[in-house]
């Protein structure tokens, strides 16, 4: 009979002079005694006792998972992350937020709310054992909402669960601007788009698309307004020369601006409506400038407001391949 610490933890037969015993912690000191037992059932006194110490553990837990954000608001980002292994265990994970501990954690997820608004922030979460030993994931690069945002595209969650209506679209993580995620149109032929229904109904707009043109032999549409009904007021498209270009689908004008979109390389887009009748008015900047052209007043976008977003293209017979990335829409300039 086998004794450790006093207490039978295992019986071997008689001709058998040797035991593993397992399960036991790191680091730990353990004593074993052994004792005889006959045939009819007397034992023997305990042997000498005999004290081991097993090594420590100087492994570390697998690398979590690059964490990922569930939600992007102007209060608060929402964390998740793929859990660590250990040989003993993981005893608890620090989110980190610019290189510095945030919170302690047991689990899988975790809400940041002592973020500003328009502000971006690095995450990284960091694993422990038992033992002290860690091993700390990838970056996260978010920027949260600015005050006045109305949607962000959620991109970050792997999927698009965030947006009402999804077909062709995808999100995949080999061509990014920030963080592990983009959306991609990629098309020969059929529609790939996605709406999202806008909390509420807006006279005035602002939507922003980071875009990165893979290739493309056609005009490919890049995202633009809907109202309630589903009916489109204006698309923001690039024209079969890759010119920044609108079409206002209420007033049937298409106006061609003279910045073009050359494939490779991201840029930022942003189109800015205001829906007043026949006093309405669209602008649009590329990088931060105004489009040549594409400063409109007077159009006439009808009366009805804003109250979807459409992302990508709707028809079909086209061939591009689109990635779109850190897409929001707010009612204040972005």
């Amino acid at each position: 009979m086998i004794l450790r610490g006093g207490v039978p933890v295992a019986s071997v037969p008689a001709n058998t002079t040797s035991y593993a015993d397992t399960g036991l912690l790191p680091g730990t000191a353990y004593t074993y005694q052994v004792q005889a037992k006959d045939g009819a059932g007397n034992t023997s006194p305990p042997s000498a006792a005999v004290t081991v110490t097993t090594q420590p553990d100087t492994s570390p837990p697998t690398t979590p998972g690059t964490p990922v954000a569930t939600s992007v608001s102007a209060t608060q980002v929402g964390l998740s992350w793929t859990a660590s292994t250990d040989d003993v265990g993981v005893m608890r994970y620090d989110v980190l937020r610019n290189g510095s501990v945030l919170a302690p954690t047991a689990g899988t997820t975790y809400t940041d709310t002592t973020v500003a608004p328009g502000t971006t922030y690095t995450y990284a979460v960091r694993a422990y054992d038992a033992a002290g030993n860690s091993s700390t994931s990838g970056n996260l690069t978010v920027t949260t909402l600015t005050n006045g945002s109305v949607f962000y595209d959620g991109f970050e969650s792997g999927g698009l669960s965030t947006w009402n209506t999804v077909s062709g679209l995808s999100v995949q993580s080999s061509i990014t601007h920030t963080g592990g995620f983009a959306a991609r149109e990629t098309s020969s032929g059929t529609a790939t788009y996605a709406y999202k229904y806008l909390p509420g109904s807006y006279t005035e707009l602002w939507a922003q698309g980071w875009v990165y043109v893979s290739s493309r032999s056609t005009s490919a549409n890049l995202f633009g307004y809907r109202s309630g009904t589903g009916a489109s007021i204006v698309n923001l498209y690039l024209d079969t020369n890759g010119r920044i270009s609108l079409r206002n689908n209420v007033g049937g004008v298409t106006t061609y601006g003279t910045t073009t979109i050359a494939a490779g390389g991201w840029h930022r887009i942003v189109l800015h409506a205001i829906v007043n009748g026949t006093s309405s008015s669209l602008d649009v900047t590329a990088d931060g400038t105004a489009v040549p052209g594409l400063t409109l007043t007077g159009q006439d976008l009808g009366t009805s407001p804003i109250a979807r977003l459409q992302l990508g293209e709707t028809a079909t017979g086209r061939t591009y391949d689109i990635v779109f990335d850190d897409v929001t829409v707010a009612q204040s300039a972005l």
